[in-house]
């Protein structure tokens, strides 16, 4: 089951000013043992050109997940 976040969970928190917001929101939806791997095969686009700091973005991720989780 897919996770999903309120838009506003990362509008002002946590912005990568690398990572497309479209791929932002699609790394949300997916389930968190697939982030790593989607990160990696984005990192190797053309347009990132390995330049996403992979670790960075999955702990941003997993916070922005835990935050969305509390009451």
């Amino acid at each position: 089951m897919a996770s999903t976040l309120p838009s506003s969970a990362f509008g002002t928190m946590w912005s990568d000013p690398h990572l497309d917001r479209r791929d932002l929101l699609m790394l949300l939806r997916c389930r968190p043992d697939e982030v790593p791997g989607l990160i990696l095969l984005l990192n190797r686009q053309p347009r990132y050109h390995n330049g996403l700091d992979a670790i960075a973005i999955a702990v941003a991720l997993a916070e922005l997940r835990a935050k969305a989780q509390r009451p």
